[in-house]
């Protein structure tokens, strides 16, 4: 099945809304086996936008093979003239097209109610504050919200046209931090039309946030004086003094939700025209409430409680608990609830804040998210306070409990929101170093180097880098002049794409692998340059904006390049540094390894020392045992006067003498061997007799055991046998030995065998005892 590719048409944005719905779409793909390209237009404020967004974006995305696309619907362009922009569209040929954020007739739309939200805050406004006077400003693009306004107004008798702000009303004065617009907003207002209004509702919380502050500077209070709300639910506003009472505008939930949709109509299925994403309500401070988590805090103690916790089956709170309708959305009900009824039993706090704890730093939590911990706790609270009513040293536990919870939860909101501005400082630090290198390079071969530098020091792996080189349309063809794949810079190899070769192109991007690429265009003013596109994986940074600005610092370093020397000295120095750091590491790597060989080798000789003691002990013991039993049974049973016997013993004991000097000498040769290698002493020697005296020596050796030693010799005397006497004795006693120790001594049998062959002699010793296991016969004798 081919990998499907899904386009998503956005707009550049001040905020980091667009990031969201594109986390959201990218979300909605893990596990799928889709390609994503993000494509941008510029949004309305940018006055140096390129020229004709919606046939470039067109063109755009003929140069890949489409098999869907999500399309923005509140992009200034598209919704001024949607029929042409999906007139442009029909050269990809018969594909699903989604429009999100904004409906569109003909078209699936994902979006949210927009005119419901602002009759419940409207309704908010009305019925909790009593405000009548409410103004209303009008987004940049028009839609449905508006019209909400306006008919709540007339329904309820209080529609007033000054109120009323329009994009004329501020000569269509667009901005990106609304300054200059919210300037004539004001004046609009307060000094023309001479109105006070009792609340003024913003659709942009950096445009609300902006009227806050202008309304202070003319000494106006917020909220005392005019409440103001805003629309998004922005981080300006959310984190503005006072803090902004908004709609949750739900962008990744719809991008999420968006990427789903588009991946069921590719597969042919049929989807609403409409699918719904809720937004939400955010009461806060501007509107003239108190945050509403205070309202939480209430507790309703009636004599309906069922008295204390001591008297009450666990069972039963807990079924109250779970069946009741009490919210909880972040940690589990039952565990809550039994580790804080364990606590109150032992008076301990250790199961619940642990609890507590351990969901925080298990789970990569949001700061809206450890917010609802905040309010589940609160909740809780409510729910389990009338049980305790009736005994103070609990209730009183239990109020400490949920102080150390609620500092916990501050901790780690501090935690939180320091660590996102850790990472914002440190990416904006990032941006200005990657932004001083690009605008001041000297020549292209410069400008790719400190963009291979920035994409690296960003973490993205992938980025490419078109020109246009159309000749009677300039935008017809393009050639690849940078290329970075997989954190490293290819050569381009001159390719180049005209917008025919669409096979060639999407071949080239996307290969045999899954990918998401952002694609910018590059220009100055309108100027057109060509194209950028930065591949969103791994570790690299996800907010769209800090791309975009990217692409705007290369597009500026294309029409005016400057030189960085220092970037390259730097590089250059880097570089020697890494190959130093790599070539030390070898040779700590060569001597390592070195070191571990000699290890090896010490332990190989350490247990060849071992061995060697415990064989020499065992020939001593041998040898000593021989001397010992001879002499004691000389002096036990030989008649003095019986010479021939007396004779024998002594001759037992002399022989033995004989070996333990001869134990001695190897001592002393390989003593010798060590300093300068072992001599062999070669001499003639009859073998038959040679083992018979061994035969008889063993005999002598055993005599008081149950062992018996025979020798298995042939009857005629083999001559010119030549060989080293000791080296030979040493061996034989060796083996002898080591059979004497294993056989059984009531019933052991060693035989000593001689077989003459044509050149040499075969000696074997055999014994029944256990033997010598078979993996260690080539150690011994190979």
């Amino acid at each position: 099945m081919t990998r499907k590719t899904i386009a998503f048409v956005g707009e550049s944005s001040f905020d980091i809304y667009q990031s969201q719905m594109l986390s959201g779409i990218i979300k909605s793909f893990q596990g799928k086996d889709a390609n994503l390209v993000y494509f941008i237009i510029e949004h309305l404020i940018n006055v140096d936008r390129y020229p004709y967004p919606l046939e470039l974006v067109a063109d755009s995305l003929k140069r890949i093979n489409i098999d869907g696309i999500i399309f923005l619907g509140w992009v200034w362009d598209i919704a001024n003239d949607t029929p042409k922009f999906l007139s442009l569209l029909k050269d990809l040929g018969r594909i699903p097209i989604l429009s999100i954020g904004r409906f569109v007739e003909g078209i699936p739309s994902l979006c949210m109610d927009g005119a419901r939200h602002i009759v419940e805050l409207l309704e908010h406004l009305y019925y909790e504050h009593g405000y009548r006077k409410i103004a209303f400003i009008k987004p940049i693009t028009p839609d449905e919200r508006y019209k909400a306004y306006e008919d709540f107004m007339k329904k309820h008798n209080i529609f007033d046209s000054a109120l009323v702000l329009t994009n004329e009303d501020v000569d269509d004065v667009i901005d990106w931090t609304f300054t200059v617009r919210v300037e004539k907003e004001i004046r609009k207002l307060f000094d023309e039309r001479k109105v006070k209004p009792d609340a003024i509702m913003s659709m942009y919380s950096p445009e609300a946030v902006n009227i806050a502050q202008a309304l202070k500077e003319r000494g106006y209070r917020i909220p005392e004086d005019i409440a103001i709300t805003s629309w998004e639910d922005g981080e300006t506003g959310r984190y503005a003094n006072p803090p902004m009472t908004s709609v949750y505008y739900p962008f990744y939930e719809q991008g999420y939700e968006a990427g789903k949709a588009m991946l069921r109509m590719m597969e042919g299925e049929e989807i609403p025209s409409v699918i719904n994403v809720p937004g939400e309500l955010r009461i806060r401070r501007s509107c003239g409430c108190r945050s509403k988590i205070l309202k939480l805090v209430d507790i309703q103690v009636s004599e309906s409680s069922t008295g204390f916790i001591d008297k009450i089956d666990e069972k039963k709170v807990e079924k109250q608990f779970i069946n009741s309708d009490v919210k909880i959305n972040t940690l589990d009900k039952r565990q809550m609830l039994y580790s804080f009824l364990r606590d109150i039993g032992v008076n301990s706090e250790e199961n619940f804040l642990n609890m507590v704890e351990h969901y925080i730093l298990n789970n990569e939590l949001s700061v809206r998210e450890i917010y609802a911990i905040q309010e589940d706790l609160l909740r809780f609270r409510a729910f389990i306070t009338p049980f305790l009513q009736q005994d103070s040293v609990k209730l009183l536990r239990a109020e400490s409990i949920y102080l150390r919870a609620q500092i916990i939860i501050q901790e780690n909101l501090e935690r939180t929101i320091g660590f996102k501005e850790v990472i914002k400082s440190g990416t904006a630090h990032i941006k200005r170093e990657v932004t001083q290198k690009i605008v001041v390079a000297l020549d292209n071969n410069r400008l790719f180097n400190s963009l291979e530098y920035s994409l690296r020091r960003l973490n993205v792996k992938n980025c490419h880098l078109f020109l246009f080189t159309g000749k009677e349309n300039l935008t017809s063809r393009v050639k690849l002049v940078f290329s970075f794949i997989n954190g490293k810079r290819v050569k381009s190899k001159n390719l180049s794409f005209s917008i025919k070769e669409r096979d060639k192109f999407h071949s080239f991007l996307f290969g045999d692998k899954k990918h998401i690429f952002l694609f910018y265009v590059l220009h100055v003013q309108k100027e057109l340059i060509g194209y950028i596109l930065f591949e969103l994986i791994g570790d690299a940074p996800t907010d769209e904006r800090l791309y975009y600005e990217l692409s705007v610092e290369v597009s500026s370093s294309l029409h005016r390049i400057f030189v960085l020397e220092k970037l390259k000295k730097a590089n250059l120095s880097l570089k020697q540094a890494r190959k130093e750091i790599l070539k030390n590491v070898e040779i700590i790597k060569e001597k390592s390894s070195a070191l571990e060989e000699s290890n090896k080798k010490l332990s190989q000789l350490d247990k060849l020392k071992n061995d060697f003691i415990a064989n020499i002990t065992h020939d001593f013991r041998s040898i000593v045992t021989i001397i010992l039993n001879s002499s004691d049974l000389a002096l036990r049973f030989d008649d003095l006067k019986d010479i021939e016997s007396t004779r024998k013993r002594y001759e037992a004991i002399y022989n033995a003498s004989l070996k333990l000097k001869e134990t001695v000498d190897r001592l002393l040769d390989l003593a010798k061997m060590d300093a300068r290698g072992i001599k062999l002493i070669i001499r003639r020697l009859d073998i038959k007799a040679f083992l018979e005296g061994i035969v008889s020596f063993y005999q002598s050796a055993v005599f008081s055991t149950g062992i018996q030693v025979i020798g298995v010799l042939p009857p005629y005397e083999i001559k010119d046998f030549y060989t080293d006497v000791d080296k030979l004795e040493e061996i034989l006693h060796n083996i002898i030995s080591n059979a004497l120790k294993f056989v059984n001594p009531e019933q052991g049998l060693i035989e000593i065998s001689l077989v003459d062959k044509d050149n040499t002699v075969e000696i074997a010793v055999s014994d029944n005892g256990i033997g010598i296991p078979p993996e260690k016969l080539n150690i011994i004798f190979g």
